[in-house]
């Protein structure tokens, strides 16, 4: 659903689709951690960079050396 809304542009349906998706992923950190990327990801195409930045950080706690995030999380940080 997130990726759906997303694609439609509907940025914050999908930020909230990504950061349930998060949540409900439980033991799953593969899951949770493309949960927050993409939830940050759709933080900043909302220019909501407090969000974007938080989404990332919470990815990063999951996969610290995940190059995109940190990525991603920079580039927020330097906005």
């Amino acid at each position: 659903a997130g990726v759906m809304a997303h694609d439609l542009d509907k940025f914050d349906e999908a930020a909230a689709y990504f950061s349930r998706a998060a949540v409900c992923g439980g033991k799953d950190k593969k899951l949770c951690f493309q949960s927050h990327f993409n939830a940050g990801n759709a933080c900043v195409a909302q220019k909501k960079l407090q969000c974007a930045l938080a989404e990332y950080d919470k990815a990063l706690v999951l996969e610290p050396d995940n190059q995109y995030a940190r990525h991603n999380r920079d580039r927020v940080a330097q906005m």
